[in-house]
């Protein structure tokens, strides 16, 4: 028997006897709400943390909602992730197709305190989405590393740019297509350059 937390958005129950899935019950009211309020949302739970999936269209309003109604004043993090090896991850009660890149909002309550994880599919071929950086201005840095390491364009930023590798970089390295690369490196003057990531052979060469 497995050990794993039972995600109560993986049952499958069936439906007077039509033998449709019943999408069960949110775990809690701020998840409710959520999908109450926004078309197509759906909900997981992850690690024990209640997660909502909502398209990229309505991220805004619903932040702006959690901020101004649910006291979600601190964004703790927005970042990507890439899910080209991970088509057939879950995505909980959330009806739309899984996407390859999914922009993942973190944010807090201080007050209560609580926490809600959003995640936000978006297009492969034209990854964007809306900024929350007049939401939360914490938004603004890590929307720009976002969309430095993934490509990810948020629509309506100030200053949408490269903010940890140089501006004329090409592509972008958490991709997870990115050529891995190797950066010939003297480490004293007169010594061979070493590959930078590669480990030194034997000797020491």
């Amino acid at each position: 028997m497995s050990d794993r937390p039972t995600d109560p958005s993986e049952e499958i129950h069936e439906q007077d006897g039509s033998g449709a899935p019943a999408v069960p019950a949110p775990p809690d009211d701020l998840v409710s709400e959520i999908c109450a309020r926004v078309p197509g949302a759906g909900w997981e739970i992850s690690c024990g943390q209640s997660v909502a999936i909502c398209a990229p269209e309505h991220v805004e309003e619903l932040c702006f909602w959690l901020r101004d109604e649910r006291s979600f004043d601190m964004c703790v993090d927005v970042t990507a992730v890439d899910y080209l090896d991970h088509w057939d991850r879950s995505m909980g009660t959330w009806a739309g197709e899984p996407t390859r890149y999914e922009v993942v909002v973190n944010l807090l309550d201080l007050d209560t305190p609580r926490r809600i994880r959003l995640r936000v599919p978006v297009d492969e071929d034209e990854p964007r989405c809306p900024t929350l950086s007049y939401v939360w201005a914490s938004a603004d840095a890590a929307e720009r590393e976002a969309f430095d390491m993934y490509g990810i364009v948020f629509d309506g930023h100030p200053n949408l740019t490269r903010i940890l590798m140089p501006d004329d970089w090409e592509g972008h390295p958490l991709r997870k297509d990115y050529a891995i690369g190797a950066i010939p490196v003297t480490f004293k003057e007169g010594g061979e350059g070493q590959v930078a990531g590669r480990p030194p052979g034997p000797g020491g060469a």
